[in-house]
């Protein structure tokens, strides 16, 4: 049988006014702020803390791995710095590209215009896919032969 599990919840009001005791483990959320409490089953909801996973100080309680893995801060560093990066002449267009070993500067590759038939595109031929689906496959000549129709289908 399935089972439906509910998360205890109410607005930011309701949790103040009743300030209930929640259960030790049971998770409470304040749909007004879209963060929850976690209940010890002796401390009252107004002298909980929220949980912000975001938070810096949190991380080793996520996955038992020490805030030293985790970036608890916003910080920047220099592309230089990373170990394992070979950066020579770096220039506008290029990226940054495993070879194997290290990450290199390449330039990236693009194409202004590229124009590729459907049927070539999926890896079959005009002749396979006729065949396959002989009433139903329309040809280049079969959409090239309305184009002098003035109609309009659409009404």
């Amino acid at each position: 049988m399935a089972s439906t599990i509910q998360i205890r919840r109410d607005v930011s009001g309701s949790w103040t006014s009743v300030d209930p005791t929640l259960a030790q483990g049971e998770l409470g959320l304040d749909l007004s702020l879209m963060e929850f409490k976690i209940g010890d089953g002796s401390t009252a909801w107004s002298a909980l803390a929220y949980y912000k996973p975001s938070s810096a100080g949190d991380a080793d309680t996520l996955g038992g791995n020490p805030p030293s893995y985790y970036a608890t801060s916003t910080h920047t560093h220099a592309l230089g710095d990373l170990s394992d990066t070979t950066l020579t002449s770096p220039a506008s267009g290029e990226g940054l590209v495993y070879n194997g070993t290290a990450w290199v500067n390449q330039d990236v590759v693009t194409q202004a215009e590229h124009t590729k038939a459907a049927h070539d595109a999926l890896g079959i031929d005009a002749a396979t896919l006729g065949g396959q689906l002989p009433s139903y496959y329309a040809t280049a000549a079969d959409l090239t032969a309305h184009t002098g129709d003035t109609s309009n289908p659409h009404g």
